[in-house]
């Protein structure tokens, strides 16, 4: 037979239920500000029902369970998410460098290469109309100095460019590890509250919140284990598993994207490590153009002008230096010669008054060169120019891009996961009610057993 205490302990389960619907509801209402929180249900279920024997074998209802605190979470829409992150961290960090590299090619002053190659074509095409006036010799001498130090500026400014992008990898690289044992530590406090019995889950959400982070540093993918903990892969690379957070390759080659170490080598084709890969690949390309614009330069140059004979009688004299093999644009200047006397400057072939040279020397502004991909060296600089230009609007469509399937997948998380103040407030209302209901059935129960109480003591 069922105890006379069976209602009360009925009622007792219901207004302990209703309860905890209650505090979590509360719970949802308190962040429906809080970034990252993922609204909370309570679980409920039917409890068994107990057996007894009256004449035949019956069963007797003995409430509700709390079964559970579920958090709602769309397992596809954080994956998207993330998969988003990736791609705009990788955009976002490439624009960011090509952004850069444009403002180091920019000509506001007019003082750019663009204009004193101008400057220096100029200068030959006058020396060439008058090769016996000092001044002229000047200023192909001005000329070829601001010419060749305008090269070296941008160069060395690449390089210095070069090596930020190479800290920002590496300070990269040092925040996934950071993450990564982060992300170990929360999947530990997981575990441990799940064996007891809780329901972790805000540090669920914060190890979301983590994880999102990494991705958009690397290109990750995720998975929830039996026991609670999320193991996070980086292609063929287990960053985190059940045991913690494994060290992650501290050796890169931006060349190939990829990371390497003793174990492996390991490719990184999203996030901003990636973005950063891409910048330090996109300055190498604009150091190696510049590197053969110099040499160009140097070779066509100083062919004409060693052809010819200078004022001193002294024949295959050098406009630029150069050496083999040759060395590019980090130390592009005129030759020693030059720069210490404007009069070793050849104007022809000896004869006084002869400009053939610099007249050949000018007339280089419209020849197209193999060397430059059959371009004049105005052509192939303009498109250095164009490509930086066109670098950066990609980069920057890209990142609008990214931002919109954010904004489209965080709306989509927010219709699943987000607290509704107006639902919390109906669901509040329903759970109050039942509680007052439960609450008076329990003062019912107690009175009908005060009552049966009170017949015995008779």
């Amino acid at each position: 037979m069922p105890s006379p205490f069976h209602g009360i302990e009925t009622a007792s389960r219901a207004l302990r239920a209703f309860q905890r619907s209650l505090d979590t509801i509360g719970h949802n209402v308190a962040n429906v500000n809080t970034p990252g929180y993922s609204r909370q249900t309570v679980d409920l279920s039917t409890s068994d029902p107990i057996q007894y024997v009256l004449g035949d074998t019956h069963s007797l209802g003995t409430g509700v369970n709390m079964a559970g605190i579920t958090r709602i979470r769309d397992q596809f829409l954080d994956s998207r998410l993330r998969d988003a992150f990736s791609e705009l961290g990788r955009h976002s960090a490439m624009g960011n460098g090509s952004r850069r590299v444009e403002s180091l090619f920019l000509d506001a002053s007019g003082q750019g290469v663009v204009s004193s190659l101008d400057a220096f074509y100029n200068s030959w095409s006058a020396l060439s109309s008058n090769p016996t006036d000092p001044s002229n010799k000047v200023n192909v001498q001005t000329a070829g100095l601001q010419l060749t130090r305008n090269v070296r500026n941008i160069y060395a400014s690449l390089q210095g460019l070069e090596n930020q992008q190479m800290s920002r990898a590496s300070e990269a690289i040092t925040k996934v590890q950071n993450l990564a044992n982060e992300i170990a530590t929360l999947n530990t406090e997981v575990r441990q509250s799940l064996a007891a019995g809780g329901y972790p889950n805000d540090v669920r959400d914060k190890r979301d919140a983590a994880v999102s982070e990494l991705s958009k540093m690397i290109d990750i993918r995720a998975q929830e284990q039996p026991d609670g903990s999320v193991s996070v892969y980086v292609n063929q690379f287990t960053l985190i598993d059940s045991v913690g957070a494994r060290d992650i390759a501290s050796g890169y080659n931006a060349a190939t994207n990829s990371l390497s170490d003793a174990n492996g080598t390991y490719t990184v084709d999203a996030g901003e490590l990636r973005g950063v890969f891409d910048s330090l690949n996109f300055i190498s390309d604009m150091k190696a153009r510049l590197d053969t614009f110099a040499n160009t330069l140097r070779t066509e140059v100083n062919a004409i002008h060693m052809a010819g004979t200078n004022a001193a009688g002294n024949t295959g004299v050098r406009f630029f230096n150069d050496s083999t093999p040759q060395s590019g644009a980090v130390d592009f200047d005129i030759d020693a010669t030059i720069s210490g006397d404007y009069e070793a400057i050849v104007t022809g072939m000896g004869a006084p008054g002869d400009g053939s040279i610099a007249l050949g020397l000018s007339q280089m502004r419209d020849r197209q060169f193999g060397g430059l991909g059959n371009k004049s060296f105005r052509a192939f600089y303009g498109d250095i120019l164009s490509d930086v230009g066109r670098s950066v609007q990609v980069a920057q469509s890209n990142v609008d891009t990214q931002r919109a399937v954010i904004q489209q997948v965080e709306k989509q998380v927010a219709d699943v996961s987000g607290v509704s103040i107006d639902e919390e407030l109906t669901n509040m209302l329903k759970f109050q009610r039942s509680y007052q209901a439960a609450a008076k059935t329990l003062t019912i129960m107690d009175e009908v057993l005060q009552d049966v109480i009170n017949m015995l003591r008779r």
